[in-house]
């Protein structure tokens, strides 16, 4: 799932945590991205070598009615935006029997233009309204 299984792991542990109070959870993510390096002469080759690596993290999570803010951070809300139109946009291609990673050029044009679906469901659901100031 790469980096989708933190967000789907925290999930989990979130609903765990509040159908049981007092007890914990720990999420632990482990990405290892080098599993598949492709190696290979292209620039999309090192430009995918240079941003995705090998990685870890851990989370320990507890229900809200053990901890407040000024005990540590607090998860309040989360939200994930799947965009299934450019799901090629981020894939794993077979190259010589080999899986070679894709980065679509326009990655960044695709998760700019859709940004604000997740960011303004967090904002309904928490009723926050987003005010843009031109400084």
């Amino acid at each position: 799932m790469g980096c989708n299984a933190g967000i789907n792991g925290l999930q989990v542990v979130t609903d765990y945590v509040r159908m049981n109070p007092g007890k914990k959870a720990l999420l632990l993510a482990i990405e290892v991205c080098s599993s598949a390096y492709y190696v290979g002469s292209s620039m999309e080759t090192a430009v995918v070598t240079s941003l995705f690596g090998d990685g870890s993290a851990a989370l320990l999570i507890s229900s809200a009615d053990e901890y407040t803010g000024a005990n540590g951070p607090m998860i309040v809300d989360f939200e994930s935006e799947t965009i299934t139109e450019n799901i090629d946009a981020l894939r794993y291609n077979l190259v010589n029997g080999m899986l070679s990673f894709y980065l679509d050029k326009d990655i960044s044009y695709v998760i700019g233009a859709n940004i604000h679906k997740p960011i303004q469901r967090l904002l309904e659901r928490n009723d926050l309204k987003c005010e843009l100031r031109a400084e």
